[in-house]
């Protein structure tokens, strides 16, 4: 059903929404329809008033009054109501000539409760009724049009509107205007009417302080009411001229609050003639309905737009797990936000290198080139308040920020406040989270044209883009780690094998960070080892992707005292001395360690270290330590700590097999009793001293030396004394010769003296007067008792007296024949076989005193 007034078509629905209470009665004077105010004013339900004369709503003399009226009359009268409750309500009455959409005659009656049964002064004029039916008919229409279109731009529906209010109310300009939170100027949206040129630089403010804001507009966004001015009022001095040569005589001004801090204007411009008072509530509500309509047509927007993020989420997603790289993954983050949010530009920034600052990853939108001259922002914020870029905020605060009018921000860099950036209403960054470290993968700003541009769906949106980002990258970290891990493990397996191969500690070494650095990806790596007995540990193995940071490596000093600063200090040292894993570790955290990558410039970019120590025994000092560098400082995930403790514990056994077989070694070529060399480690010294001879153009002389009389000393003493005694010349032997010369025991009390780097054949005689001096004192027996001791020695020198072993051994085995031949009366202990005749080595003399 649907009524019209001064041939306006009202909807019926649209009652409810007149401040006033509104009876429609059909032809036969019963009620047909009444809205939410009519039953207030009543205190009756529709149903109870509906059906019934409107005679038997009022008390008996006003129905009289009502009967007597002339019906088509539209003046005011006053009745008394007579309400469900029992109660009376003297109400002012208009009556309004109406129809119904069919053609049927009808009246539309407004009640409005007075206080007074006296007759409202001025409510029968009949211009003011008349306007007032006009402008109920203009509410009624104002509703058609704004509820059948929330999903139109508000610019076409308020233009359609402002033309449509103008034509039904003869008005020459009707607008709406926003005044948006913060901004200083009236927006002017929509405009009708033949004037409509007229808000052409229309500058309207709120601001009472200026000319401009001083104006009906001005003072109604003020009171969110209605004022009405003619153009002749001194307020209305910035706009006079202009108004009267669009023949402008006043205005009706409106405005009514939105949720979000905007206000709306409805502006209505008539011509000179006198226009009645008194109907303010009626253009406020107009205001209102505009008002609501922008409510709902954002609404009506934020939830296709919310559809829209979902359907772009979805197609992001996809484009999220096909990435190949973080470079993929966010670049699609970009586009899409650019898409789904109207940014002027999306700008991703993730950290560089050395973790300073932030560089720029990429960037998208109609800003784009522009934002790629920015300079990139640093992660550290001042330690003086100033000027901090938005994505080191947003770092620092782990959570999204948002800066409405960035130009007008102090904290904002200056840049914002040039052309282009000073024209953006809002800027808002989110920190692109990790799903498993603390900081975040990066940051995202996104800058928008629009103060309202980060609705709470919007960022409801960003926020959930970038968490997707953020698990698409975790997934492609994954499948990078696991790819790394099965070639490392793969890589490992293979050094294993290597390390049961490799002959000694330095290859096992050196193979083993090479892997860490072609296999494992890291840094750097290097191995130190115990030198000296002391303190100070050496590094016998270093690899590094740059030869620099290799050569710096060789360079460390690692020492396993902690008071030595700052080699002491190392995480190497530190492993070493607590004999456990250190780290991982940040290196610049650590005040020596970073005073001493200051010093190295290769180690700048260092940002983990972790150390572990190689045990070969449980109660003795690591044998080495292991340390692996790393310019990650996410790069000893769980899975390659795991792997790389494997191939550590690989090295360890290693060690222990090389060291087992080496002692398995000395001990086939050791005698057991003396620990000298056997006749096979003989062999090997004899080997190595004639190559070393045969080299360096010098003498050896093997001398093989035998006990007198040792029989009698087992047969005095035991076997148990004459072993102490053998032990005690085979001590003896080593501390009378020099480190670099060979002793060894063939068998009883038989032993074999091997002397390098002789010069001349009388070197013989000086290094055996030693060696028989050192024997011939007494040798404990046991129980504190002594026993003296005499030998007997023959030596051949090389390359005299032969050039092979068992040449050199056989002329020494003659000579000493001789020797103890000769033992009775001989002069000195010693012979040679090949001495020149008058040699001293060729007389024999007893006694080693002579």
């Amino acid at each position: 059903m649907a009524v019209a007034t001064d041939a306006v078509v009202v909807p019926a629905e649209a009652l409810d929404a007149l401040p006033d209470a509104v009876v429609l009665l059909d032809r036969d004077g019963s009620v047909a329809r009444v809205n939410a105010a009519a039953e207030v004013l009543w205190r009756r339900p529709a149903a109870d008033i509906r059906g019934r004369r409107f005679e038997t709503l009022v008390e008996a003399e006003s129905a009289r009054a009502w009967a007597a009226d002339a019906p088509s009359r539209p003046a005011a009268l006053v009745v008394v109501l007579r309400r469900g409750d029992g109660t009376s309500c003297p109400a002012a009455a208009w009556t309004l000539p109406a129809r119904t959409a069919a053609g049927d005659a009808a009246r539309l009656v407004v009640l409005r409760a007075t206080g007074s049964a006296a007759a409202p002064a001025g409510d029968d004029d009949p211009a003011r009724l008349r306007l007032m039916a006009l402008l109920y008919g203009a509410l009624a229409e104002t509703r058609r049009i704004l509820r059948a279109r929330e999903a139109d731009p508000p610019e076409v529906v308020l233009t359609e509107l402002a033309e449509r209010l103008a034509e039904l109310l003869a008005a020459h300009l009707v607008y709406v205007g926003v005044l948006d939170p913060g901004a200083t100027w009236v927006r002017v949206v929509a405009a009708g009417g033949a004037a409509r040129s007229y808000v052409e630089d229309l500058r309207v403010t709120d601001d009472a302080g200026r000319a401009e804001g001083r104006g009906p507009a001005g003072e109604a966004l003020r009171r969110l009411g209605t004022v009405h001015s003619d153009v002749l009022h001194p307020d209305f001095a910035p706009w006079r001229a202009r108004a009267e040569a669009f023949g402008l005589g006043g205005t009706w001004a409106a405005a009514a609050p939105l949720p979000d801090g905007r206000r709306a204007l409805f502006a209505l411009y008539h011509g000179v003639e006198t226009v009645p008072v008194g109907l303010e509530d009626l253009f406020v509500q107009l205001a209102r309905e505009v008002a609501d309509f922008l409510v709902r047509h954002d609404a009506a927007r934020r939830l296709a737009r919310l559809e829209q993020y979902r359907e772009a989420h979805r197609a992001m997603q996809e484009r999220f797990f096909a990435g190949a790289d973080a470079t993929d993954v966010l670049g699609a983050m970009a586009d899409t936000l650019v898409r789904s949010t109207d940014a002027q530009a999306v700008d991703v920034l993730v950290p560089d290198a050395d973790g300073r600052r932030l560089r720029r990853l990429c960037v998208a939108g109609p800003l784009a080139a522009f934002m790629e001259e920015l300079p990139t922002p640093a992660l550290d914020v001042p330690a003086t308040p100033g000027e901090v870029p938005l994505p080191t905020r947003v770092w620092h605060a782990r959570r999204p920020l948002l800066v409405r009018h960035p130009a007008r921000d102090a904290a904002m860099p200056g840049r914002w406040r040039e052309s282009p950036l000073d024209a953006m209403g809002a800027v808002a960054g989110w920190p692109i989270p990790h799903p498993r470290r603390p900081e975040p993968v990066g940051v995202v700003t996104i800058v928008g044209r629009d103060p309202e541009t980060f609705t709470p769906e919007v960022s409801e949106l960003v926020t959930a883009i970038t968490r997707s980002a953020a698990m698409a990258l975790a997934q492609i970290e994954d499948r990078q780690e696991i790819a790394r891990l099965s070639r490392f493990q793969q890589a490992a397996l293979a050094a294993q094998q290597a390390f049961l191969a490799a002959a000694d500690p330095p290859a096992l070494y050196a193979r083993l960070v090479d892997l860490l650095v072609r296999e494992a990806g890291a840094f750097g790596a290097y191995v130190a080892v115990p030198r000296g007995g002391g303190p100070r540990l050496e590094v016998v193995a270093a690899a590094a992707r740059e030869p620099d940071l290799e050569y710096a490596l060789r360079r460390l000093k690692p020492s396993a005292r902690a008071d030595r600063r700052p080699w002491g200090q190392l995480f190497c040292s530190q492993a070493y001395r607590e004999r456990r894993p250190v780290g991982p570790a940040d290196p610049a955290a650590h005040a020596p360690v970073r005073r001493l990558l200051a010093s190295l410039p290769a180690l700048a970019g260092l940002r983990a270290v972790m150390a572990w120590p190689v045990p070969v025994a449980d109660d003795a000092p690591p044998e080495a330590v292991v340390a692996v560098l790393a310019d990650d400082p996410h790069y000893f995930a769980p899975g390659l700590l795991g792997l790389l403790g494997q191939l550590v514990e690989s090295l360890r056994l290693a060690l222990v097999r090389l060291k087992a077989s080496a002692e398995i070694a000395r001990l086939a070529q050791c005698d057991p009793l003396t620990g000298l060399a056997n006749r096979r480690g003989l062999d090997d010294i004899l080997e190595q001293a004639l190559a070393r001879a045969r080299r360096h153009g010098s003498r050896v002389a093997v001398c093989m030396l035998d006990l007198d009389d040792f029989k009698a000393v087992n047969d005095h003493y035991g076997h148990e004394g004459g072993d102490r005694v053998l032990q005690e010349v085979a001590r003896r032997l080593e501390g009378a010769v020099r480190k670099s010369d060979g002793v060894a025991r063939l068998g009883g009390d038989e032993f074999v003296l091997v002397l390098e780097d002789l010069k001349a054949p009388e070197d013989v005689d000086a290094a055996l007067g030693k060696v028989v001096r050192a024997v011939s004192a007494p040798c404990p027996v046991g129980d504190g008792r002594t026993v003296d001791v005499r030998a007997s020695i023959g030596a051949a020198l090389f390359p005299d007296d032969g050039e092979r072993p068992q040449d050199l051994l056989r002329r020494a085995d003659r000579a000493l024949y001789v020797t103890k031949a000769r033992k009775g009366g001989r002069r000195r202990d010693w012979f040679r076989l090949g001495a020149s005749r008058g040699s001293r080595s060729d007389r024999p003399a007893r006694g080693p005193s002579a």
